[in-house]
């Protein structure tokens, strides 16, 4: 299964179809995106191997030239049936969703290339790939979440954000 309904959460086993539909999504965003300076990267849960995710897939899209390029990519990405979530974006950084028959499959993070968001999203991608302890103590907190706030995605990403910025800390002294 690839997605979930809005606020719904739920945690499947790690998939390898997870990177096919990466690999998928971001010939679309080139294609999109032609003519913009990016880079195109899979983040998230379902980026790491062995790791139990919610079946959407996280893709970071770094912006080389963010503050010239966004509003052109923003109307893009709106045009091409993706929908923006204002409320989700901060300084350097927007939310876009894609659904599939009402179902959320995917989540394109707009971020300004090498900045803040970019390297949070990067920089625990790598961290949860070459730690195996973070990782699963990362996993263990999911599983209580997604049980404890199977119907509230804001909840159990809340709940999540506290460890998310204490191992960022910890391994990249920021």
């Amino acid at each position: 299964m690839n997605g979930l309904c809005e606020d719904k959460v739920y945690l499947e086993t790690y998939s390898e179809v997870w990177n096919s539909l990466f690999q998928y999504e971001k010939n679309i965003l080139k294609v999109i995106l032609n003519d913009i300076n990016c880079i195109i990267e899979h983040v998230g849960s379902t980026s790491i191997y062995g790791l139990k995710a919610k079946p959407i897939i996280d893709i970071a899209v770094g912006l080389v030239e963010y503050n010239t390029d966004i509003d052109n990519v923003k109307q893009r990405l709106i045009s091409s049936q993706y929908q923006f979530r204002e409320e989700h974006g901060d300084v350097g950084r927007m939310l876009f969703i894609k659904t599939v028959n009402n179902v959320r499959t995917h989540h394109i993070h707009v971020e300004e290339f090498n900045g803040i968001s970019w390297h949070n999203h990067i920089d625990f991608k790598d961290i949860l790939t070459s730690n195996p302890d973070v990782r699963y103590k990362y996993e263990l907190l999911k599983n209580d979440l997604a049980a404890k706030y199977y119907n509230n995605r804001k909840a159990y990403t809340l709940g999540k954000a506290k460890f998310i910025k204490n191992i960022l800390r910890e391994y990249t002294k920021s």
